[in-house]
């Protein structure tokens, strides 16, 4: 099940960290807790497994990236494609971020992504 909605879109930051969607010191940590913290927003999803939230979704507006994570245990098995999809249908533009995890990176162009190095974009 995925829930998304700009109305709870603080609790699923605070989901997404409680339960440690993300890599440590990766853009979506920090970008989550900036979410959390009221100092920006982003549109995100989660996934649920058995009531838990197993992957995570987030449009980074800053460069129009989506930045991703699912948990290691259940990775390969269509939640990311699943996650990608949902928003690629609301966020049609968005490209992946190509300065993620080697996993990610594959994962974006293996669903036949655009990706942007937003590094480059800040030069």
């Amino acid at each position: 099940m995925i829930k998304f909605g700009a109305d709870i879109n603080i609790h699923l930051a605070q989901e997404a960290l409680k339960c440690q969607l993300y890599v440590k010191n990766w853009t979506l940590q920090h970008k989550l807790s900036s979410v959390v913290n009221g100092y920006e927003s982003f549109p995100i999803a989660l996934y649920y497994h058995l009531n838990s939230p197993i992957g995570v979704i987030m449009v980074n507006t800053e460069y129009n990236v989506f930045e991703i994570f699912v948990h290691q245990s259940h990775r390969r098995l269509g939640i990311g494609t699943c996650l990608l999809k949902y928003m690629k249908s609301k966020f049609p533009n968005v490209k992946g971020n190509s300065n993620g995890t080697a996993g990610s990176l594959s994962f974006f162009i293996s669903n036949n992504l655009e990706t942007i190095n937003i590094y480059e974009t800040l030069c």
